[in-house]
């Protein structure tokens, strides 16, 4: 089906660009331009800095744990910021896998003092300053508000520029602080190791400060307590550790350890103002955190806590480690994930011409129309929704997928790439418009295959399924025949294995029958009457539902006088005068003796009249249902039954693939990918699963389902997927297990409701699942359940401590020996 005279919805979100500057360990001098720099960007104080070096320093060790490699200390950083350009001193010699060559800049690049318009890659901050003139500044206002240019003492300079913010000295960048003086009627504010905390607290606002203006920053995931950061002033690493955990969106106040005496008074103050309890809940009290730097001892800061007055119990707490946001699992555990920076943000419902989209950017009020060096000013960032999940508009895509923005067609200055957050629009000019092509979600797998080295080709079975998800109007309409009794049927009609009385038979003798491909519409309206609790009116709608979606077509059976056999007719082909298929002589419709009732037949039309379950199809419909509309993620992206080749290697086959979003509401976690084998009414051979587990193989870290519409697998089954599944249990990263194998039955499938009512009343040992799972856990954990459920093993933890234990025997016989 086109994509014309199809709508869908965009959502689009309009941010600051976000730079990353990569500094080598203790370049003060780089540090104290990339501070400057970022103080003339909108949005700058979320810029990271990350520190750059060949081996990993003592102080980035855990004493628990083996500590990170210098390598994956940077990667880990890019991944957590995600950063739209990274500028670094000397961009040719980072290795070319690091990051996007197109989007490395060097500092130059972003602040050129000699061009008439210096700033580039970001919104010039004095077009920020003169728009918080126009609405606020120029009036004169009951409460004013305060707003200073810091003046530092020399030993404090780097940390006052980190904090408040610095311009650059150069003469030709005066005019930004000729600007911002004029704007908001600034003072020079002495900074000095007496004054620092003050300052934050009550002097006002600050250049860095402003550049937040006009921005909305939110948490993603769990929000964290209002944190001090206990460091040592003159740190290098400390100074940058702060202004990370600020990029990250914490709500974090520095504490240089070495003037920290002088504030006790302002730090009670704190804790007692953070000391309230939570809005939902009287009996527990929000707290403050002071967060040890990594140039700090916890002894030091445990020594100075001791010296504050606490208003409670638990007002205070201790962390005696720097939040590890570089790294992929405990960047969740201590609360930095990236939180959302956002300055507008639009829905829009779209109708697509001729498989195009054309839109226009969000832009930001205070910009001129053109500008920018002709390089981008900020960015776009696009998520395509589609509800019904149709196959020719995807919404999840893989993240860093290279040249993307070849799939998309775009027509644009500047290339869009995917990030963490969706499609990225670099935007130039005040609210252009784009034009982008749709890709269809082979597109996508094609790509992303043809990075891995793999070239796919779609089935038989899978161009067959499209036809289907084609004809129910997308996932969403699969639920029109979820019932086995409705895809049983619908399978006997497709093989001509329907039984029908012959009307005139002798009614005392038994009835004669044949086998056909129609059932009187009398039948099918019994069916679903009696799985619709008996509602006639239900069953109606049912029964119009499955005509409209072209699963069945209406018409209506004749006998031939000539040749005494029955052909049935389409509605559209009746006429006065209708033609005999067995003999193919001229009838007359019978309009004299009307047809009766028991003649009015149904047959299967389209991709339903395929035999075999439709090739597969209907299993493989209603486990994309299942997976993209079960409350385990809203937004997906698949393809039907294809195969997979690569030089060298056997072609591989699945029965579906999926790119599915996962995580709660605006988080940015990778979207998983799973592989699906599906089976009717059939059992998985061990061919089945071997051919499994040659694709897991390939794709470590993707779920391997197996679906069945059977209720319960056999005991070959369950023997030969259960090795599989504990294979499938190893460690892959963070906490992600090598291959979690997802099992999928009838109960599953063919139930209404989410997991776990889908479980309920279903005895045991569904009845224990039921009441101790829940969809927030996730889709490795449902794996977990699904394996106890459907293959009886034990639980990944029972699997785990087994294995634990195995490899502790093994340490004490070696000692032994």
């Amino acid at each position: 089906m086109s994509l014309k005279d199809k709508k869908i919805t965009i959502d689009k979100k309009l941010r600051p660009i976000r730079l990353a500057f990569l500094v080598n360990k203790e370049d003060k001098q780089t540090l104290r331009k990339v501070f400057r720099i970022n103080s003339c960007l909108w949005g700058g104080v979320y810029n990271p800095i990350i520190p750059f070096f060949k081996r990993t320093p003592r102080n980035w060790e855990d004493r628990c744990f083996r500590h990170p490699s210098a390598s994956s200390i940077l990667k880990g950083y890019l991944d957590a910021f995600d950063p739209d350009y990274l500028v670094a001193k000397d961009k040719q010699k980072l290795p070319g896998s690091l990051f996007d060559k197109e989007r490395l800049l060097s500092f130059e690049e972003v602040l050129n003092i000699k061009d008439d318009y210096p700033i580039s890659f970001g919104v010039d901050v004095t077009d920020l300053y003169w728009h918080l003139y126009d609405k606020e500044f120029k009036f004169e206002r009951r409460h004013p508000i305060k707003v200073f240019y810091p003046k530092p003492s020399k030993e404090i300079a780097l940390l006052s520029a980190c904090c408040f913010g610095d311009f650059p000295n150069a003469k030709e960048m005066g005019y930004i602080k000729k600007i911002y003086s004029h704007c908001f009627n600034s003072h020079d504010l002495a900074i000095n190791q007496s004054n620092f905390l003050e300052c934050f607290l009550n002097e006002g606002t600050s250049p860095l400060r402003i550049t937040r203006a006009e921005l909305q920053a939110s948490p993603r995931g769990w929000r964290a307590d209002s944190s001090m950061f206990f460091m040592d002033a003159t740190s290098w690493l400390d100074i940058v550790d702060y202004w990370n955990l600020r990029a990250v969106g914490r709500d974090v106040l520095p504490l240089p350890k070495q003037y920290a005496d002088s504030y006790i008074d302002m730090i009670n103050n704190i804790i007692k103002r953070n000391f309230v309890p939570y809005r939902h809940n009287k009996k527990m009290m929000h707290h403050t955190n002071f967060i040890c730097s990594r140039s700090s001892t916890m002894k030091e800061m445990e020594v100075f806590s001791k010296k504050l007055t606490s208003p409670g119990q638990g007002a205070i707490s201790l962390q005696h480690w720097y939040p590890r946001m570089w790294d992929e699992w405990a960047k969740d555990k201590d609360r930095v994930d990236l939180c959302s920076i956002v300055a507008k943000e639009e829905s829009e419902e779209v109708l697509l011409d001729d498989d195009y989209l054309r839109f226009k950017d969000i832009s930001p009020d205070f910009v001129d129309r053109y500008g920018g060096n002709g390089k981008p000013r900020w960015i776009n960032v696009l998520r395509l929704k589609d509800f019904y999940k149709r196959y020719d508009c995807p919404s999840v895509f893989p993240r860093h997928l290279k040249d993307a923005y070849r799939i998309f067609g775009a027509h644009s200055f500047h290339k869009a790439w995917i990030s963490s957050e969706g499609i990225n629009i670099p935007c130039e000019h005040y609210k252009w418009s784009h034009f982008f092509q749709i890709p269809t979600n082979f597109k996508v797998f094609e790509v992303w295959l043809k990075e891995k080295g793999f070239e796919i080709e779609l089935s038989g079975a899978g161009r067959i399924l499209l036809k289907i998800i084609d004809s129910v109007g997308g996932i969403h309409g699969v639920r029109t025949f979820q019932n086995e009794e409705i895809i049983k049927l619908l399978n006997d009609m497709s093989h001509a294995a329907v039984e029908s009385v012959v009307e005139g038979s002798d009614e005392e003798a038994s009835k004669a029958k044949v086998r056909a491909k129609t059932v009187a519409v009398k039948k099918w309206q019994d069916v679903l009457i009696k799985l619709n609790h008996n509602s006639p009116e239900i069953a109606e709608r049912h029964l119009k539902n499955l005509l409209n979606y072209k699963i069945l077509k209406g018409g209506v059976t004749l006998q031939c006088p000539e040749c005494a056999q029955r052909t049935w007719y389409a509605l559209d082909d009746l006429s006065d005068r209708v033609i005999c298929e067995r003999c193919l002589e001229k009838l007359d419709f019978p309009i004299v003796k009307p047809v009766s009732e028991s003649n009015w037949h149904l047959r299967t039309i389209g991709p339903f009249s395929v035999e075999n379950y439709a090739q597969g199809g209907y299993c493989v419909a209603l486990s994309l249902r299942f997976l993209g509309g079960h409350g385990l993620s809203n937004e997906m992206t698949w393809i039907p039954s294809f195969s997979i080749k690569s030089k060298g290697k056997k072609p591989l086959e699945a029965d579906f693939g999926i790119f599915l979003l996962q995580g709660r509401i605006d988080e940015i976690k990778p979207p998983i990918v799973v592989f699906g084998e599906c089976k009717s009414f059939n059992e998985f051979t061990s061919k089945d699963v071997n051919r499994m587990r040659r694709i897991a193989d390939d794709f470590p870290g993707t779920i391997i389902a197996f679906c069945t519409l059977h209720s319960t697998l056999t005991d070959c089954e369950k023997k030969i997927i259960a090795k599989l599944a504990r294979r499938g249990r190893k460690h892959f990263k963070a906490e992600q297990w090598m291959n979690p194998v997802l099992i999928l039955t009838g109960i599953e499938l063919f139930n209404d409701f989410d997991p776990p009512s889908c479980w309920k009343d279903k005895g045991a040992p569904y009845n224990t699942f039921a009441d101790n799972w829940h969809v927030r856990d996730g889709i490795q954990e449902l794996c977990n359940v699904t394996q106890q459920m459907h293959l009886g093993i034990e639980s990944y933890w029972d699997w785990y401590e087994q294995k634990r234990q195995k490899r502790m025997k093994k340490k004490e016989a070696k000692k032994k020996n």
